[in-house]
């Protein structure tokens, strides 16, 4: 399921929270189709890192290999860091993994990139679902982006996301998932993108 190509994942919505696939109607460079989200209630705040986990779910079997499997890691600014015995700061999400977050602020569309996610380790790349509820829809953004950038100071790469390029003006609630599709075990114990914080660049006031 995870890979369909692109061309075809970009015109989906992910139903539910779980495993549910549902054909929806994105919008389109052209704006010949339309998708809402449902009302979105946003906190007012200088804040833009998440403030909780919605939802966290890895196969078993990277669970079991694993030993970054805290979604909580995922919270606050970026502080993940290698100590040369191991790395901290961030959860790994194995094979198609995910984790939801709630950044209780909204992120609006504005000019540019909206959102940006701090991954670390390696170069994995992050698939970006929104939505204005914990239930969903959850709605595409982008699909396997490479984080590949590194920040001065900062241990973990980022890579940033447009909310408009899925046609959306605000979202609340961010899936983080996977986009390295590599299957576990794999020889390390941090299977998967290692996601380190997920930061809101546009904030609604």
């Amino acid at each position: 399921m995870l890979a369909m190509p692109v061309a075809t994942i970009s015109r989906w919505v992910f139903a539910s929270s779980h495993d549910a696939w549902a054909k929806g109607s994105l919008p389109t460079a052209s704006g010949s189709q339309s998708f809402r989200l449902p009302p979105v209630e946003c906190a007012f705040s200088d804040d833009p890192y998440a403030k909780s986990v919605a939802g966290f779910w890895v196969p078993a079997v990277c669970l079991a290999n694993n030993v970054y499997n805290d979604p909580e890691e995922a919270l606050g600014p970026p502080d993940a860091g290698d100590t040369g015995n191991g790395f901290f700061g961030f959860v790994s999400l194995g094979n198609g993994g995910w984790v939801d977050l709630d950044m209780e602020v909204c992120a609006v569309d504005r000019g540019g990139d909206d959102v940006r996610v701090f991954q670390s380790v390696s170069r994995e790349p992050v698939t970006l679902w929104a939505s204005s509820s914990p239930e969903g829809p959850w709605v595409l953004v982008e699909y396997r982006k490479p984080c590949n950038v590194r920040n001065p100071g900062t241990f973990s790469r980022r890579c940033d996301f447009d909310l408009g390029e899925a046609g959306l003006e605000e979202a609340r609630y961010f899936r983080v998932q996977d986009g390295e599709l590599y299957p576990c075990p794999g020889g390390t114990t941090s299977e998967g993108a290692d996601i380190d914080a997920v930061e809101v660049l546009n904030l609604g006031r």
